[in-house]
């Protein structure tokens, strides 16, 4: 649904954060900087994901990561979400300045 509100909206949002969308594809907007973490079990459908070059034009960060899906939500043991809060914090930490 933040996909979707995203790219409805994208005068609305500075900042979009995904963790293993599978269905809805990420925004292409210049106005919105996004950060999908990925997991490692499942694919994302085709059109989901960009290509290098759209992602670098529509501020898109993509980072694999070695979670599994059913686990990218309060089903994480402690490991899990601590590596998605570091990961989430390095990733604002620069857009804050």
């Amino acid at each position: 649904m933040a996909s979707l509100y995203t790219q409805l909206y994208p005068d609305d949002v500075h900042t979009l954060i995904t963790l293993d969308n599978r269905r809805m594809p990420l925004p292409k907007t210049k106005n919105t900087y996004v950060f999908s973490l990925r997991s490692n079990d499942f694919p994302a459908d085709e059109g989901v994901l960009h290509t290098e070059q759209e992602a670098v034009t529509y501020n898109i960060t993509v980072q694999a990561t070695d979670i599994n899906h059913g686990q990218m939500d309060d089903k994480a043991n402690t490991e899990q979400r601590a590596y998605i809060c570091t990961q989430l914090s390095e990733y604002l930490t620069p857009l804050n300045h």
